[in-house]
């Protein structure tokens, strides 16, 4: 592992990683670690009954939406809305410990619908999120009904 203070990159190996990249890695690790419970019960429902198996290619089909418009996400103007992101990031944080100190999975799941678009708000703004409608949407479908 090496680390150059001048050229703002972690290299380990054959892979390198900017400040940006270590940034989104840790916010995912953050995420995960918040919703490893929640995600885990998630999967077991997935996994426990062939007609709820649909659930598992519902986030690749939305990660490979969000792909395939890369360019055009890249052109978006970044436009953070400070405010309305945290106030949308703590009522879904307060679903999800409302959730969990409760016992009750599906209020956990609801607030995964309440915090990923508070954090584009919060991280990139409205633009992006309008942009991001579509993939967003779709991820209502990976609840089991």
């Amino acid at each position: 592992m090496t680390y150059n203070a001048n050229a703002s990159s972690i290299s380990f190996a054959r892979i390198s990683l900017s400040k940006g990249s270590l940034k989104w890695l840790l916010l995912g690790a953050v995420f995960v670690g918040v919703y490893f419970n929640t995600l885990s019960a998630l999967i077991g429902m997935w996994f426990s009954s062939n007609d709820n198996l649909y659930g598992l290619f519902i986030p690749l089909m939305s990660i490979y939406i969000v792909w395939s418009d890369r360019k055009r996400l890249h052109t978006i103007q970044i436009e953070p809305q400070i405010a309305v992101g945290v106030v949308v990031t703590l009522i879904g944080s307060m679903s999800l410990y409302v959730g969990q100190i409760s016992n009750v999975i599906v209020v956990e799941l609801f607030s995964l619908t309440i915090i990923i678009p508070g954090l584009i708000l919060l991280i990139f703004g409205w633009k992006m999120l309008k942009a991001l409608w579509l993939p967003l949407i779709y991820l209502i479908f990976m609840f089991p009904l």
